[in-house]
């Protein structure tokens, strides 16, 4: 086992020279459960046939001198000194380089089994609606309920007591042991609605709305397997060098949909071309939300006490709770093809949800402020679109035991969007679209933003598609 790293090395950038140093990790085939570890030899364990991750040597040696393998080095002078580095010629494809090296250890891909899952969602449905006014009247009703029933299957998999892992003594890899679960659920929503539009001038309209609302659950909430992670203990006493749990996280294929009874109140002045100013007024009362939890959790490793007490995190079911808020919107559209739209949004929201510091605490993933704004341009077959979005704090869930249980925030983020499209003719359309053109980082924190917990580095991405439309 060895590791190399760039930290340190010389840049040849800072010489005029065209390389950087190159970074690489190699570990030994050392998955917990899957290789048993002698003490007192890392990185040389003892496996059984077809158990090893990859199915690679018990042990590998990856050192290499100018001597054995002359081609893999070339001599480079940098600031006056001759010295051997890497041979560049052999790096333009990092990963069959990587081969070359190990021709006895190939690459291997596995399923992971616990990110590996069919939900099957069939539902029935059926409704009754009325509308009420001509279409010279000044108010308009329409209402009317629906009747959903929903059959929910879903099979995923999960960990056993004792866990067996295709991995490495740094990636915990996939689990080689998976026990098949099966949850077939079965429930029924009666959504009622009614809305009430009343023309107070030709530019003015009233609108109002009392309706009960469901949201299906995320794929991969419902889906997920429960996934552990473990690390090597690095301090001296019985566990050294032993696997032991550190935390884990999963789905819950009995979580509920998302349920709530709301009603809305909004003004709308209409003017020019396309011109829309409005102001509503909203209140949800939430009967189910989807939460994220973070629990103690023991489980099994390899440890001489045969388990550890570890954080896992899965999204759960909240009781209830409470949204009201306001929201102002604008829109308007040019002659010459240029046009905005834009809105903002206040919400105050309350849970029975409490930590050690706060009681009543937000819905999660509902933000206090939020507002977005787009510009765009279309003429001739051309359409250019730019939008940036932000949102303020937002409370995602508690994290912790059962002292000193904190509350887990994403800060505050805002991100640009752009996409331009042409249509070549009445069928074939090509696009290209950027996301966080700014590269953003969004980043969370627990209980105080002094205290900071994950960070997730922004990511740019620019595609260029086509679209194309068949038929009449």
């Amino acid at each position: 086992m060895a590791d190399y790293s760039g930290k340190g090395e010389l840049n040849g950038l800072n010489f005029g020279q065209n390389w950087t140093p190159f970074g690489y990790f190699q570990d030994g085939a050392i998955g917990f459960k899957s290789c048993e570890l002698p003490i007192g030899t890392p990185g040389r364990p003892l496996c059984d046939a077809g158990a090893r991750f990859g199915n690679s040597p018990a042990l590998i040696t990856p050192y290499q001198t100018a001597a054995t393998t002359p081609g893999r080095f070339e001599t480079v002078t940098v600031g006056g000194i001759r010295a051997l580095f890497q041979n560049r010629d052999q790096m333009e494809n990092a990963v069959d380089w990587i081969k070359s090296l190990y021709p006895s250890t190939p690459f291997a891909f596995y399923r992971d089994p616990l990110n590996s899952f069919v939900v099957e969602e069939k539902t029935k449905s059926g409704y009754l609606m009325l509308d009420v006014g001509r279409p010279d009247d000044k108010y308009h009703i329409n209402g009317g309920v629906r009747v959903i029933n929903t059959e929910l299957t879903v099979n995923s998999s999960g960990t056993p007591v004792t866990p067996r892992y295709w991995g490495t003594d740094s990636w915990n890899g996939v689990l080689a042991n998976p026990t098949p679960e099966r949850t077939v659920r079965d429930y029924t929503d009666v959504l009622p609605s009614a809305s009430v539009v009343y023309d107070v001038s030709d530019s003015n309209k009233v609108r109002a709305s009392l309706a009960r609302v469901v949201a299906r659950q995320n794929l991969f909430q419902l889906g997920e397997g429960s996934q552990y992670d473990f690390t090597r203990v690095s301090t001296p006493g019985p566990n050294l060098d032993r696997f032991a749990f550190t935390s884990g996280r999963g789905g819950n294929p009995n979580l509920n949909p998302f349920r709530a009874d709301q009603a809305d109140l909004a003004w709308e002045h209409y003017f020019g071309r396309k011109g829309l100013v409005s102001v509503g007024l909203f209140y949800k009362k939430i009967d189910s939300f989807i939460q994220t939890n973070t629990v103690p959790r023991a489980v099994a490793d390899g440890t001489v006490q045969g388990s550890t007490i570890g954080s896992f995190s899965q999204p759960t079911n909240g009781d209830e709770g409470s949204i009201k808020g306001l929201e102002l919107s604008a829109q308007y559209d040019f002659d010459a093809g240029y046009g905005f739209t834009a809105n903002y949004t206040y919400s105050d929201s309350e849970s029975p949800y409490s930590n050690d510091y706060d009681k009543n605490l937000p819905i999660p993933g509902v933000a206090k402020n939020a507002f977005n704004v787009t510009g765009y341009y279309e003429k001739d077959g051309f359409a250019a679109r730019l939008s940036y979005a932000w949102r303020d704090t937002v409370f995602v869930g508690n994290f912790g035991f059962d002292r000193y249980n904190l509350g887990r925030y994403q800060s505050a983020y805002g991100q640009l969007d752009g996409q331009l499209s042409y249509d070549i003719n009445d069928r074939f359309q090509v696009t290209l679209e950027g996301s966080n053109l700014l590269g953003e980082d969004a980043t969370e924190y627990l209980q105080f933003e002094n205290l900071p917990f994950r960070y997730l580095s922004g990511v740019r991405r620019i595609s260029l598609g086509g679209r194309m439309k068949f038929g009449n």
